[in-house]
Order: structure tokens, then C-alpha cells, then sequence
């Protein structure tokens, strides 16, 4: 029986980057960036089905607040 030069019985193989097999810290930050981006998604599915939206309702999307207490930046 003829053994398969591309599969050495080792596990993970599989993944490529740039044509060359990944290597353990390129795999781990592949891994790491899919768990990110899946659980952000399910983030977003959670939400959306709640009823939230998108962004803020009076239009203006601000990551960073200097000052809380100022005017319009109350919680309710």
C-alpha cells in the first residue's frame, strides 16, 4: 500500500498560511481570531434579536465619552 506524501498522520496539516503549513503560534492566532469574531457575532445576533439597534437612534455614534456627566450622555 502506497502512503500519501501529504498526510503525515500528524494532526493539524490542514491549515495553511501562504501555502506553507501554519505554524503552532500562527495556528493559535488563527484559532484566537475566529473565537473573537464568533462570539462577537453571536454578540450581534443576541442583540438584533432583542430589539436593539444598530446604532444610537439620535445618529451620532461616539466610541468615547470624556466627559459622562456632560449633557445627553445620561443612561436612561
Amino acid at each position: 500500500m502506497k502512503r500519501d506524501k501529504r498526510f503525515d498522520g500528524r494532526a493539524g496539516n490542514d491549515l495553511k498560511v501562504g501555502g506553507k503549513a501554519a505554524t503552532g503560534r500562527q495556528r493559535s492566532l488563527i484559532v484566537g481570531a475566529l473565537i473573537v469574531a464568533g462570539l462577537l457575532g453571536a454578540q450581534a445576533v443576541a442583540l438584533a434579536s432583542m430589539g436593539h439597534p444598530w446604532i444610537c437612534t439620535c445618529g451620532s455614534v461616539e466610541f468615547w465619552y470624556p466627559d459622562p456627566s456632560a449633557r445627553g450622555r445620561t443612561s436612561t
